[in-house]
């Protein structure tokens, strides 16, 4: 189930898409939610809806592998406080979630029963999937 709030920060790649989508589609109507999602190219963006403010950031790794870019440490680093506001829900590969949920924790302060993290890969390891806690 989703927490209720106001506003959401979804944050993921590829292989979260579903699960991004699903959130999407669950967020009540007057729910700001932004999106930042880390992808091949322009080619893999897929039509998202929600009922939902969205304000949806692709972010393209070209021809880089899998889990090998810090793109989205950076969208994450650049956003403006507001946007950390509300519930963050972070999908990615294992040490990615890891290495995003402690900048947020620790150096933008976010409080850690608001950020929400999975790990869905990791690099070079078939199988494998973490709960990012702590």
């Amino acid at each position: 189930p989703v927490p209720p709030t106001d506003r959401w920060l979804l944050i993921g790649d590829e292989t979260a898409l579903p699960s991004i989508a699903r959130r999407l589609e669950e967020l009540p109507l007057g729910t700001s939610v932004t999106a930042i999602i880390e992808i091949a190219d322009e080619a893999a963006e897929l039509p998202l809806s929600t009922p939902a403010g969205l304000h949806l950031l692709w972010r393209h790794r070209r021809a880089a592998a899998p889990g090998c870019t810090r793109l989205l440490d950076q969208a994450i680093e650049s956003l403006d406080a507001p946007l950390l506001a509300g519930e963050i829900w972070i999908a990615t590969e294992i040490d990615t979630a890891r290495r995003l949920r402690s900048h947020l924790v620790e150096e933008r302060q976010i409080p850690r029963a608001r950020v929400h993290a999975a790990g869905y890969w990791r690099l070079g390891e078939a199988g494998a999937h973490a709960r990012i806690e702590g």
